[in-house]
């Protein structure tokens, strides 16, 4: 499949983009995930559990990546 990226616009490729992201999210069982991420996952997961790690809010994300900008 050739895609004419080079004559195409931001808008355009951004909408291509989607409409691709779409048709792979309509049989997430197709996507191959590396058992690299399935281990991170697990080791996010056991940090959580044991206290080690937190969740944050996407506002507090904002305010310390502002706070890192400044």
């Amino acid at each position: 499949m050739d895609i004419p990226l080079e004559s195409m616009t931001v808008p355009e490729k951004l909408m291509a983009i989607e409409t691709i992201w779409d048709s792979i999210c309509k049989s997430p069982n197709d996507v191959p995930v590396p058992d690299w991420h399935k281990q991170e996952l697990e080791n996010r997961i056991k940090r959580l559990e044991s206290g080690e790690s937190q969740l944050l809010d996407w506002e507090d994300v904002k305010n310390r990546l502002n706070e890192l900008g400044q």
